[in-house]
């Protein structure tokens, strides 16, 4: 059972990268390409970082 978080994080997911179906990936590995994503909002404090 997904929690709303969760869905909307899959539905983030599925927007960012295009891919329509995670049936391969489980929640965490979603979270982990999610933060890994240059333009995604968890990933704020690497880009202040790199740009300084």
């Amino acid at each position: 059972m997904m929690t709303p978080e969760m869905v909307a994080v899959v539905e983030g997911f599925q927007k960012r990268t295009g891919i329509p179906t995670t049936g391969d990936l489980d929640f965490e590995t979603m979270q982990e390409l999610i933060t890994a994503l240059p333009h995604s909002s968890s990933s704020d404090n690497w880009s202040d970082s790199s740009s300084s």
